[in-house]
């Protein structure tokens, strides 16, 4: 499997702390399913190399939930995920805030919005809608880990560990207990 392969490959990539080893063994455990594709760089030996995960892209693993939208909503996400595939942030925060005026109580919008924030770079803006969603998703088990890795990743990103970590495990506990 590539994750597997990834992971190999990183621990060879120095430093890497007891913590940091530990965060990276949960967020690629947890990240099967459930992470957007990322890239990062890590160092050897004054190099640069870069490491690309090919995970489930985020749309398709909120698929699934999408089938309970309403019409109107169903046809807004479905822009919007095609600006998100697309990479066109504010294109698909737009077409998402117009599905949050008809209902603003839909957890797969939010998580959306944090999608499509994250790719933006405002990571604190994705937090929020993450949570957002997490608490309008009542018992989507699924949708609810999701948001937590997407969290995890923002807060990576951030350089605040100690919450990734945290996040991910919240999201790891999500996913054991389906």
């Amino acid at each position: 499997m590539q994750i597997s392969i990834i992971y190999r490959q990183f621990k060879k990539y120095i430093p890497v702390s007891a913590i940091a080893e530990k965060l990276i063994s949960l967020i690629l455990i947890s990240g099967v399913l459930f992470l957007s594709p990322l890239s990062c760089s890590l160092q050897k030996q004054g190099e640069w190399a870069p490491v690309k995960l090919n995970i489930t892209p985020a749309t398709t693993a909120l698929k699934s939930t999408d089938s309970e939208l309403p019409a109107a909503i169903m046809s807004l996400i479905n822009q919007a995920d095609r600006y998100i595939d697309h990479k066109q942030w504010p294109k698909a925060i737009s077409v998402l805030e117009r599905a949050l005026r008809i209902n603003k109580r839909q957890p797969e919008t939010w998580t959306r919005m944090a999608i499509a924030y994250k790719g933006k770079n405002e990571l604190q803006q994705a937090i929020q809608m993450a949570k957002r969603s997490n608490s309008y998703a009542a018992r989507n088990m699924n949708l609810k880990a999701y948001n937590w890795q997407l969290i995890s990743n923002a807060y990576l990103k951030l350089n605040k560990l100690e919450q990734a970590q945290s996040a991910a495990h919240k999201s790891q506990k999500l996913l054991d207990s389906n």
